[in-house]
């Protein structure tokens, strides 16, 4: 009878031992889901230092201490849990995740490889694991996960996406190309697949192909300012300015907005000689950047355009000054240049820069034959300087240049009728 009653008593104590620790446990829950992680972390503690062998304890105790960020305890917490239960895979999976909030991802990807190993179908250790490896430009391995992926879930767009962007960041385009295509067949609203296939086709010069994959997306996402913008810049490649200003307007009006974005607004208002508004962009991107050349230098053909041609050089300049350009993108500043010094009536300097702008070209392209500048230069001569005679010989070297030349046969006389006119007129001068 005595050993009954003991017995009873045990259980009894046993019992309502469990039941105060699982009323501690849900207060701590309790106070956790209304926000107040301080007090949960402070009974949390209480309670561990009562049975500081209790896994379930020291597990929540790690989660008190990560949710007010305390990173370092929260893994003291979860290892010493570990210790005591080592095949606990939601506690190993919630480990990995604190290494990686502490920074530490050497460690992290060690956790999410042995939760891996116990359980090869984990499947948030899988992802999370793949994330690690793509911020760390691991494609390979990355690769591999998602293929394991894949073969868990055929149907998954996205698990077929990052296997091409693996591919592609591997630079094996053409596989990438095939897998993401994959990915639009089996989710064709797969928005990171949309972009990517579409400035595929751009860049491979499938407008049509890369603008009804765009059309299609923006029926079914109207409000996303990433779809405008991508149909924008394929209008932008085909010079259809009118169909780039609206699709770039309409992703900024939608908070889809950057300098770059902006930048191709301000060149497309320009190339529909909407030089008031472009000069507006332009202008505002000068002073948040004024690092970019592409921006002074539009200004400069824009101020021009007004026939501000003091302002323009001071754009120009600025192009120059500030930056090493390309010699193409040199070679575009000094023709503004040249048109700015043209239009305040300075023809000598007008001349010199045309001169610069060949030197240039001729960086760019070795052999790039002369004739243009001669041409303009002689015109310059003979139209606004009134010398015949430098503006004969620029005519003679200009012919020289294309007398064997498969040139329009009635330009060919006409260049040759004005050297023999300005000959006339110099043999009656002396």
């Amino acid at each position: 009878m005595k050993k009954s009653i003991i017995l009873i008593s045990s259980i009894l104590l046993i019992n309502s031992f469990l039941f105060a620790q699982n009323s501690n446990s849900f207060e701590i829950d309790s106070l956790i889901a209304e926000g107040n992680y301080s007090l949960a972390l402070y009974k949390a503690k209480a309670l561990v230092e009562k049975d500081s062998l209790n896994p379930n304890l020291l597990i929540l105790l790690g989660k008190t201490n990560r949710l007010n960020q305390r990173y370092t305890d929260a893994i003291v917490a979860y290892d010493k849990a570990n210790v005591l239960s080592p095949e606990n895979k939601s506690l190993l999976l919630i480990l990995a995740k604190t290494y990686s909030l502490s920074g530490n991802v050497i460690k992290a990807t060690k956790t999410y490889e042995t939760l891996i190993e116990l359980d090869s179908t984990n499947t948030a250790a899988q992802i999370n694991l793949s994330n690690i490896y793509l911020k760390q430009k691991r494609y390979k391995k990355a690769f591999i996960i998602f293929q394991q992926l894949h073969l868990s879930d055929t149907l998954n767009s996205e698990y077929v996406r990052q296997m091409g962007h693996c591919k592609y960041k591997n630079s094996e385009t053409l596989k990438a190309f095939e897998l993401y295509k994959k990915s639009y067949e089996l989710n064709n609203k797969n928005l990171k697949t949309i972009v990517w296939l579409a400035n595929i086709y751009s860049n491979s010069q499938k407008y049509d192909t890369a603008t009804a994959i765009l059309d299609l997306a923006i029926i079914d996402f109207p409000d996303n300012g990433s779809l405008y913008a991508s149909r924008g810049n394929v209008s932008f490649k085909r010079s259809h300015h009118y169909r780039s200003v609206t699709d770039y307007k309409k992703a900024i009006e939608l908070e889809y907005h950057s300098a770059w974005i902006q930048k191709k607004l301000a060149q497309s208002l320009f190339a529909i000689k909407e030089y008031e508004e472009s000069k507006e962009i332009f202008e505002l991107l000068i002073v948040r950047d004024t690092a970019d050349f592409q921006v002074c230098n539009f200004l400069g053909n824009i101020y021009n355009e007004f026939k501000n041609y003091d302002k323009a050089l001071i754009f120009f300049d600025y192009a120059v000054e500030l930056l090493t350009p390309g010699p193409l993108v040199m070679a575009s500043v000094y023709r503004g240049m040249s048109n700015s010094y043209a239009g305040k009536g300075e023809y000598y300097k007008q001349i010199d820069f045309i001169k610069k702008r060949y030197k240039q070209q001729l960086i760019k392209h070795p052999g790039f034959p002369p004739h243009v500048q001669f041409l303009e230069i002689a015109k310059i001569y003979e139209e606004n300087l009134n010398d015949k005679k430098l503006a004969l010989k620029y005519y003679q070297k200009y012919w020289e240049v294309i007398k064997d030349w498969d040139f329009r046969l009635e330009h060919k006389e006409q260049v040759l009728a004005k050297i023999n006119h300005l000959k006339e007129d110099l043999h009656f001068q002396n």
